[in-house]
């Protein structure tokens, strides 16, 4: 039975880059290899200082090369080419071994937050080895399976429910909003990034919930 999973994987690309401009979100569009090159990545960055953001990434030692493709208003298409030093810590040729999907990537401070596709619960397991023998950190944020969204599961951790919960019930989300990340952050004695963070988390997690929900109700048995 296919499963949906999100994890946070510490991987070296642009690993510097997100340690140096932590306000910069990456958003993964495609990977490539050619042969015994490690490949090329094609991504969107939204940052207030892409220029600031495009000098990291020059610096990155994961990085060959960085081309801007285009650009509109904060944001950015980039093509990076992945450097050689990286070849071994690299599991993108291993997600298509295993027929494994990619759905979604963002890139932040913490890592990258990936969402994927496999075809059963095995085939994840054996990436998630795969990247811890290349010394490449995971955290499982949600897994799932076709079977466990029809029986109604939940896929929120503890504290993402919570901030949820109190942002919902202080008015974060009316327009105008009733409440900030801040204030919301004093309530559960964290800062207001952490709140902002777990919101984004928890808002994610319940969308993609909701569109699989959609997705296999539509589609035959």
């Amino acid at each position: 039975m296919s499963v949906i999973a999100q994890l946070t994987l510490e991987s070296p690309i642009l690993r510097e880059t997100l340690r140096a401009e932590p306000e910069v979100r990456l958003v993964r569009v495609q990977q490539s290899t050619f042969g015994n090159d490690p490949g090329r990545l094609m991504f969107w960055a939204e940052s207030d200082d892409l220029d600031a953001f495009e000098a990291a990434a020059e610096d990155d030692s994961s990085v060959s090369a960085v081309v801007r493709l285009t650009r509109s208003g904060d944001r950015s298409l980039y093509r990076i080419d992945i450097a050689d030093r990286c070849a071994e810590q690299l599991t993108y040729p291993t997600l298509v071994e295993l027929d494994i999907a990619v759905l979604h990537a963002e890139g932040e401070t913490g890592g990258w937050n990936v969402r994927f596709h496999a075809p059963n619960r095995r085939s994840l397991q054996r990436y998630v080895e795969t990247c811890r023998e290349s010394e490449i950190s995971v955290s499982v944020n949600y897994l799932y399976t076709k079977r466990d969204v029809e029986d109604g599961e939940t896929h929120l951790t503890d504290s993402q429910r919570e901030v949820l919960a109190l942002a919902l019930e202080e008015g974060y989300f009316d327009i105008p909003r009733g409440t900030t990340t801040h204030e919301l952050g004093e309530h559960l004695d964290v800062s207001g990034q952490a709140v902002s963070e777990r919101l984004r988390r928890a808002l994610r997690n319940s969308v993609a919930q909701t569109l699989e929900e959609e997705r296999l109700s539509s589609s035959p048995e």
